[in-house]
């Protein structure tokens, strides 16, 4: 295995998440020894792990953070072909939202400094109740690894509480304006992020720049993201949430024979994939 630039601790770790929680964590030369074959894992046996490399700031905040998989084998040892250079990859990170000590350094799939590992990065939910980083940021602050700390400032994360005022009813247009233009201030100056979701490509980290023609026509924007064109998408889609063979027999009644459900819009045949064999043009 190469190495992936996990040196010292120097406030850094892995958390492993499952369940939008953070089901386990270790210190990066903890996790070292994982890469290394040293120490395994049998109940992660067999199974893709989607983990986060945390890097942390003397007061523990979040400085930057990279959102990868790996695999564990029969015997719940690390993939000896796992090999992202997280430091480096951290190091390189897009601007990301404020934690609690400024913006961080972000990489998932959908901001990758090198497409070459994108394939190897997954991308975080920010939906309300799932937000992966609120789940990492409590994580970090609880400090279950016992990372030595200059301080422990309160969190001031902006939030509408249940006991606040609410807008009454004629201001309700005038207070959605200032909300609308509040967000997309903080959209452009990257304070908060915009994330969708589309079937084949995942979870959509939105830039600024292309929030307009995303809300214009959100499939065609899916369907470049997959590098297919907007009817191919749509294909592919009526299979993927229906894998079923669409041959017309007598009656105008489709065949409806079931079919394995490729998973990638790019890998779809019309009139192969969504066609039994007996039906296939």
């Amino acid at each position: 295995m190469g190495s992936t630039g996990l040196g010292a601790d120097n406030h850094s770790a892995v958390f492993f998440i499952e369940n939008n929680q953070v089901a386990r964590q270790m210190r990066t030369s903890d996790f070292g020894a994982f890469l290394d074959g040293y120490v395994g894992l049998s109940d992660l046996a067999e199974t893709d792990v989607k983990a986060v490399f945390v890097e942390l700031d003397d007061d523990l905040h979040v400085r930057s953070l990279v959102f990868f998989r790996i695999w564990f084998d029969e015997e719940g040892r690390a993939d000896s072909r796992w090999d992202l250079p997280l430091e480096e990859l951290a190091v390189r990170g897009s601007k990301g939202p404020d934690m609690g000590g400024g913006a961080i350094r972000l990489v998932c799939r959908s901001l990758c400094p090198d497409p070459r590992y994108a394939s190897d990065l997954w991308d975080p939910d920010m939906t309300p109740g799932n937000n992966h980083f609120q789940v990492i940021r409590e994580a970090a602050s609880a400090n279950t690894l016992k990372f030595p700390s200059t301080q422990s400032d309160e969190d001031n994360i902006p939030v509408l509480r249940a006991g606040d005022a609410a807008p009454a009813p004629t201001e309700d247009l005038h207070y959605r304006a200032l909300l609308e233009a509040d967000v997309l201030a903080r959209l452009k100056a990257q304070s908060v992020f915009l994330v969708a979701f589309h079937p084949g490509v995942g979870h959509l980290t939105l830039p600024y720049d292309d929030i307009a023609t995303y809300f214009n026509n959100p499939v065609a924007y899916a369907a470049a993201r997959c590098g297919v064109s907007e009817p191919e998408y749509l294909q592919w889609l009526e299979h993927y949430e229906n894998p079923v063979c669409l041959h017309l027999c007598s009656g105008d009644e489709a065949c409806s024979e079931p079919l394995p459900r490729i998973s990638q819009p790019g890998n779809f045949k019309p009139g192969q994939d969504n066609r039994c064999e007996a039906h296939r043009l």
